[in-house]
């Protein structure tokens, strides 16, 4: 089989899975049921306007997130006041984020789909990417909250762990850490494949 149509049919799949999310975030009104109980709006627009005073977090003030996050939310923020405002002013500044977090929500699915590929035959890889493709908690989540972006941290350590990449490792989880802690977890997976060598 020839190595560009050896997975054709996750290049398919990934096509399909960018494409309903973006359609989703594009389509979905603004202040909808997901809008209005997501912290695009409640949590994190409200620490981004701050910047219309000059005040920027962690240089300003404090937040429980780590730096990273707070920092991509102000900038959609930044950039969604370039943009005319439509009926919604929430509306650019949900694209912008949604589309910055989409990014590593496809990181997740091709991730997921690696990890399979380590662990099992293409077959399982394929259905293993399906699985997160057709959940809709992912979709959900995706739409109103960070956990795409340090899911994505999280997967990318614990695949370079199976591949034996430490320090690639190291690195993913140390900016998976910057976002939100949940990646830490894997320290301790690494810690004991370390130790078991």
């Amino acid at each position: 089989m020839k190595k560009d149509s050896q997975h054709q049919d996750f290049v398919l799949l990934l096509i399909l899975f960018v494409a309903f999310r973006v359609m989703t975030l594009l389509l979905l009104r603004p202040g909808g049921y997901i809008a209005d109980y997501s912290e695009y709006n409640t949590g994190y627009l409200a620490f981004a306007r701050w910047s219309d005073k000059g005040l920027y977090p962690f240089i300003h003030y404090w937040l429980e997130w780590p730096p990273l996050f707070p920092w991509l939310v102000v900038g959609a923020y930044r950039l969604s006041l370039l943009v005319p405002p439509w009926v919604d002013p929430r509306l650019w500044y949900d694209i912008f984020l949604g589309l910055a977090l989409l990014f590593f929500e496809t990181g997740n699915l091709v991730v997921i789909y690696l990890l399979a590929l380590e662990l099992y035959d293409k077959g399982k890889a394929f259905k293993s990417a399906l699985i997160y493709t057709l959940l809709f908690t992912p979709l959900y989540f995706w739409l109103g909250w960070l956990d795409s972006m340090p899911l994505f941290f999280l997967l990318l350590g614990l695949y370079l762990l199976i591949r034996q990449r430490a320090t690639s490792a190291g690195i993913a989880l140390g900016l998976g850490f910057m976002i939100k802690i949940t990646p830490a977890i894997i320290v301790a997976v690494g810690w004991k494949a370390l130790n078991s060598l």
